[in-house]
């Protein structure tokens, strides 16, 4: 807990917040955030998505394949955030990045397989 004392943690002003940060000072859609170990080379990401701002497609044709699509991406995002987390975890526990890796590929095969996806293995 000490050793967060030593971090510098910076606020933009309250004219630079993210809430008008749009085009021309529009409300923002989006917006990425990193953190970074300052003493190590650690460092995640992670995008958020304010509101609904997706328009969805709204003709009927295929609509089948769109969900299975959506089912898929949802899948495969998901086994990425868990092989991500896994790799920080390994990370932060040995400090070896070929390891973290290692831990981060076989975990994100392990959730490949677990949702039933073997055949996205060697393109993945």
């Amino acid at each position: 807990m000490e050793n967060l004392h030593s971090y510098s943690f910076n606020f933009p002003s309250d004219g630079h917040q993210v809430r008008n940060t749009g085009p021309q000072g529009t409300p923002a859609k989006h917006m990425v955030l990193q953190c970074v170990a300052p003493k190590g080379s650690l460092a995640c990401s992670r995008t958020y998505f304010f509101g609904t701002t997706h328009i969805p497609y709204l003709g009927n044709d295929n609509m089948q394949q769109r969900k299975t699509e959506l089912l898929l991406l949802s899948q495969i995002y998901a086994a990425a955030v868990q092989s991500v987390l896994a790799g920080i975890k390994c990370y932060s526990n040995t400090t070896s990045a070929a390891k973290a890796k290692d831990v981060a590929e076989h975990t994100f095969q392990l959730a490949l397989d677990s949702v039933h996806l073997p055949q996205y293995r060697t393109a993945l």
